[in-house]
């Protein structure tokens, strides 16, 4: 099975990690998460998304 990363982005804390924590639950996600876009932006580079 491939592993799906999955790039969060979003400036509400408990959303974004509430999500985050979900999705870890299942074991073909990778989520990362980013509160602003440039830090989304930066996070992709990061993971290897863009």
């Amino acid at each position: 099975m491939s592993v799906k990363r999955i790039l969060l982005v979003d400036d509400d804390d408990d959303l974004r990690s509430g999500l985050a924590e979900q999705l870890a639950l299942h074991e073909e996600f990778e989520p990362a998460e980013a509160e602003t876009a440039t830090r989304g932006i930066e996070k992709a580079r990061e993971i290897s998304l863009i």
